[in-house]
């Protein structure tokens, strides 16, 4: 089965050797072993499925580079780096982002591990935060 990737949406996309596009597939019953297959002109791909039933159905998805913003990155967010829900063990986190993560965190919930975790700098921090708390 070949299928043609849509005009409108090559219009819209760079499709070349070096943005390659990926394809997700979602059969629907059992189409047996199967595997996709860009075409050499990247207009399109096939699947091919020798086991499939006649009439078997498919979904597909292509995700391909927006045109004109190929070599797009997010800039970097160094404050998830303190967030709890994103990086759940101190050690996950860099050395540099390890007291603001504990910082996050209510102090009566602190865990011993989370001090071995940090730099004798760091730690010199929490100890002055903790004599000003007893002021």
């Amino acid at each position: 089965m070949h299928i043609k990737i849509a005009e409108d949406f090559r219009q819209t996309v760079t499709i070349d050797d070096e943005h390659k596009y990926k394809v997700f597939i979602t059969p629907y019953g059992d189409i047996g072993r199967w595997w996709v297959v860009r075409d050499k002109d990247l207009s399109g791909f096939k699947i091919f499925a020798p086991d499939a039933p006649d009439g078997a159905e498919i979904d597909y998805r292509i995700v391909a580079k927006r045109e004109g913003y190929e070599d797009l990155r997010l800039k970097p967010a160094p404050s998830a780096y303190t967030d709890h829900f994103l990086y759940p063990d101190i050690n996950d986190v860099p050395q540099e982002y390890r007291l603001k993560w504990m910082e996050n965190y209510p102090q009566e919930e602190w865990e011993d591990s989370w001090l071995d975790a940090l730099t004798p700098e760091q730690k010199a921090e929490i100890e002055k935060m903790r004599i000003n708390e007893d002021k």
